[in-house]
């Protein structure tokens, strides 16, 4: 191996280090920000299946100003629907998102 050969290895992996690091930072300012935004309402509810995360499902049409207001919605709702459903509330965050903020069940008779 000769000395052009061995810069060129050398450059290569300097590169590939630096484009690594790049998108380490990326990914972890990414993380970052969504740790740091925190919820501040609206809350939504979404009505779905009892093994979802809250992701599929009905929304209700309102959006509430708190939380409690939110549960005592969707305790309601969940009176008219099916046994093994379970409602969500959802609360925005300050980046725009939503996160799952709390999971409601009504047992049945």
């Amino acid at each position: 191996m000769d000395i052009i050969e061995l810069v060129s290895l050398l450059l290569a992996l300097l590169g590939a280090s630096i484009l690594l690091f790049g998108v380490a930072l990326f990914v972890s300012n990414k993380v970052n920000d969504r740790r740091m935004a925190q919820v501040s309402g609206p809350y939504l509810v979404r009505i779905g299946p009892a093994k979802g995360r809250g992701r599929d499902g009905d929304d209700l049409e309102e959006r509430f100003d708190s939380l409690d207001a939110a549960r005592s919605a969707a305790e309601q709702a969940l009176l008219g629907w099916p046994e093994r459903a379970v409602a969500h509330v959802l609360g925005q965050r300050t980046d725009g998102d939503w996160d799952v903020v709390d999971r409601v069940e009504v047992l049945h008779p």
